[in-house]
């Protein structure tokens, strides 16, 4: 049963993905892919290099993407649908790894159940149309699977230098993602932690001095890449008005519990939502704290979603707080408020499934009774099936919201087909942003040599 009820999370959440890319993604590169198009264009004519493979974008590195993308439309002659699968598919690795760690906690089957498809339904969400969509957005999946990894990885290694190793590694790694991933070093910290209180003093020392290399190594190299992106106006915004930032923050951190009212621009409910589950997020942390450090080190993959969602939220407030406080919490956001959510319910479901106290279970008072496993068993069920019934509610709006996007995409490659056709050049003005009508016209060129023109 077991082993069943995880394989249906995972069938359940690739469904879900799959169905939406398969039906909606469109072979076309818009906006900030055509970096990632002018790195492969020159790789497919001049080989591979160093130099532009880690160049800067903004403030991001951008290597694992560059590096995949070129690999997939090299294989596929151009398919930016198949870089959208694979997207789509290291949200559903993600879910097997996590599947997979929890198939072994003594919970009973239904909060078991209720929790593996909550994640599974979390994590692979219509509500992030907008990364679903946009081939560009490879890293917001691949953060999440690399926190997760190294995070299962802290508390189920058999040996210590391994599994801090491995942690050491994955956020290494991250940083050649995104600017983002300077946020994984730190946030496998706790996870790192828990799992040294289990390990003799001489083996925690060694451990903790590799992760410790890696780390500064990981923080070090991405640091590097800061201070080149523009500047949105977070940090004056945050300063001028520090209560304004607490309630975006806490908008964006919920924004996936009410993602129809934050698609249609309103926060009130979403902030709520954010302040209810860091609540409970905070609360759930402090008594898996309490427990046995043998115990507690199996919190490692919660504590460090956790961070990794609750720190990304709080980087994309100071960045970008005055879009925020004047609009609607964009979709690709949600990706990053996911995880917290996710290692919430983790959190959650790992204090049901153990023993916290041998206090009797008062069901008159369930809710409040957060010293026993039936408490927490009654919580988490709660929470798993909210965030069900949220997702699932959602579903039609962003199923309308899909045929949008594809149209508007369509629209993008019949001008990108026509861009040397009368009138072509003016029509690609309208639509080349930063990047200019030339500059894209040449890349349409180089494409179409390539033999990777964007396909009807």
């Amino acid at each position: 049963m077991r082993t069943w009820i995880t394989v249906a999370a995972v069938v359940t959440g690739a469904a879900m993905v799959l169905t939406y890319v398969l039906a909606f993604g469109v072979d076309v590169p818009i906006n900030d892919d055509w970096d990632l198009l002018e790195a492969s264009l020159a790789w497919h004519e001049n080989g591979i290099d160093l130099k532009r493979l880690v160049a800067p974008h903004n403030e991001h590195c951008l290597a694992i993407s560059r590096l995949s993308t070129h690999t997939i439309l090299a294989a596929t002659h151009g398919s930016f649908r198949t870089v959208l699968v694979g997207n789509a598919l290291l949200a559903v690795a993600a879910i097997g790894v996590l599947a997979g760690y929890i198939r072994r906690w003594p919970l009973a089957a239904g909060p078991l159940a209720a929790v593996a498809l909550a994640i599974s339904l979390l994590v692979t969400s219509w509500c992030q149309w907008q990364n679903w969509l946009w081939s560009f957005q490879t890293p917001w999946f691949l953060l999440p699977l690399v926190v997760t990894i190294g995070g299962v990885a802290t508390a189920r290694l058999a040996s210590p230098g391994a599994a801090v190793a491995v942690a050491g590694l994955m956020a290494i790694l991250a940083v050649f993602c995104q600017a983002n991933g300077l946020l994984v070093s730190l946030a496998l910290v706790p996870a790192v932690i828990l799992r040294l209180r289990t390990e003799p003093r001489r083996e925690a020392v060694i451990a903790g001095t590799i992760y410790a290399v890696l780390g500064v190594t990981a923080l070090a190299v991405g640091s590097s890449f800061l201070g080149r992106g523009p500047d949105a106006g977070g940090s004056a915004r945050l300063l001028a008005a520090p209560l304004e930032a607490v309630r975006c923050l806490l908008a964006v951190l919920g924004s996936p519990l009410d993602p129809q009212g934050t698609f249609a621009g309103r926060q009130t409910v979403a902030a709520v939502f954010g302040g209810v589950s860091l609540m409970l997020g905070c609360v759930a942390a402090l008594v898996g704290l309490r427990q046995a450090p043998a115990r507690a080190r199996e919190l490692g993959p919660a504590f460090a979603l956790m961070a990794y969602g609750l720190g990304s939220v709080a980087a994309v407030v100071l960045g970008r707080m005055a879009m925020i406080s004047t609009g609607p919490v964009e979709s690709r956001y949600q990706t990053l408020a996911i995880s917290w959510h996710v290692g919430t319910l983790l959190c959650c479901g790992w204090l049901a499934a153990g023993r916290v106290s041998d206090r009797p279970w008062e069901p008159a008072g369930a809710a409040a009774d957060l010293r026993s496993r039936q408490g927490w068993q009654f919580v988490t069920v709660a929470a798993s099936v909210a965030c069900l019934v949220v997702t699932l509610t959602a579903l039609p709006l962003f199923l309308a919201h899909g045929r949008n996007m594809q149209a508007a995409l369509e629209g993008q490659r019949e001008i990108y087909l026509r861009a040397n056709l009368p009138g072509g050049r003016e029509a690609l003005a309208g639509i080349a942003a930063h990047y200019g009508p030339d500059r894209l016209a040449k890349n349409l060129d180089r494409m179409e040599q390539a033999g990777l023109l964007p396909r009807r």
